[in-house]
C-alpha cells in the first residue's frame, strides 16, 4: 500500500469527521489522486475538522487545490495549519475562503507563519474578507504575519 491508496481511502471515507495529515503527504500524492481529495475536501459534508502538519506550502498547486476546495466546503468548521508558505495568489485564495466560507469557525495557524510575496502586496490583503466574515469565532494567528516580508 503506497500513499496514493491511503489518500484514496480517506477519500472514500464517508463518515470521517477529524482529519490530520502531514502536507508532505498530500504532496506525494499530487495528481489524480490529490485530485480526488480536493474533491472529497470540497464535498464532504462530515469532515469537521482538517489539521493540516508540517510545511504546508500553499505556493504549489497542491496547496492551492486545497485552499479552493476549503473556500467551497460546506462542512468544515475548524482548520488548523502549520508553518503556512504562501504567495500572492495563495493569500487571495485564503481571502477568497474567509469570503465564502460560510461554516468556518475556528481559523488557527501554528506555530509560525511564513509568508512569502511576490512584487508588492503583503499578508493583509485578506484582512478586509476577514473583517467581514461573521462565523469566524476562534482563531490564532502569530503577530508575525502583519510585519513585512525580510
Amino acid at each position: 500500500m503506497d500513499s496514493t491508496d491511503i489518500l484514496t481511502a480517506i477519500a472514500g471515507y464517508a463518515s470521517l469527521r477529524e482529519l490530520t495529515l502531514s502536507f508532505s503527504f498530500l504532496e506525494q500524492t499530487f495528481g489524480d489522486c490529490s485530485d480526488k481529495f480536493s474533491k472529497y475536501l470540497k464535498n464532504s459534508g462530515t469532515l469537521t475538522t482538517l489539521s493540516l502538519e508540517g510545511d504546508c506550502d500553499f505556493r504549489d498547486a497542491c496547496g492551492k487545490r486545497v485552499l479552493r476546495a476549503l473556500r467551497d466546503n460546506e462542512s468544515i468548521l475548524s482548520l488548523k495549519v502549520d508553518e503556512i508558505f504562501v504567495d500572492n495568489e495563495a493569500l487571495d485564495l485564503i481571502a477568497s475562503v474567509f469570503a465564502k466560507n460560510t461554516v468556518l469557525r475556528c481559523f488557527h495557524i501554528h506555530p509560525a507563519y511564513k509568508c512569502v510575496i511576490d512584487e508588492g502586496g503583503h499578508c493583509d490583503r485578506w484582512l478586509p474578507s476577514l473583517t467581514r466574515n461573521d462565523t469566524i469565532e476562534e482563531m490564532t494567528l502569530p503577530f508575525q504575519i502583519w510585519w513585512p516580508p525580510q
